[in-house]
């Protein structure tokens, strides 16, 4: 039987039954006997050994992991008049013609935003602000 910890303090109470548990532990294993021993040893050097394998497995999946992404990442650059054609057919997509817009009324504000950042305008104010500023450029 254990004998009454003191309750005040809890890191005493911890200490204490640490303290408790390593006699007791130290005490089975003294008395242990060499069949005993033996077979804990063996159980000692296989979780060891499991453990390492373990530690190989997950070191090499992360590696494989990082290989995988370093082959996504790093990527030849593509051929200079590839990446301009690219980007032309890009801004024609997006980008709404001026003379086609006629009524800058029925665009969104980001599309009006966009002509006037094409001529070189300011793009601050409201939408009546924009369009105005638009056809004042024309």
């Amino acid at each position: 039987r254990l004998p009454s910890l003191p309750t005040s303090n809890n890191n005493i109470k911890g200490d204490v039954m640490d303290d408790i548990g390593d006699e007791m532990l130290q005490y089975e294993i003294d008395n242990l006997s060499q069949e005993e021993e033996d077979a804990l040893g063996k159980a000692a050097r296989e979780a060891v050994r499991k453990y390492e394998e373990d530690m190989m497995m997950k070191q090499s999946e992360k590696q494989g992991v990082r290989s995988a992404w370093d082959a996504e990442m790093v990527q030849p650059p593509a051929p200079a008049a590839a990446f301009e054609e690219e980007a032309f057919t890009a801004s024609e997509e997006t980008a709404p013609a001026p003379e086609a817009a006629g009524d800058y009324s029925k665009m969104t504000v980001a599309e009006l935003k966009d002509i006037l950042r094409g001529k070189g305008l300011k793009v601050g104010g409201k939408k009546a602000v924009l369009i105005e500023r638009l056809e004042d450029s024309s």
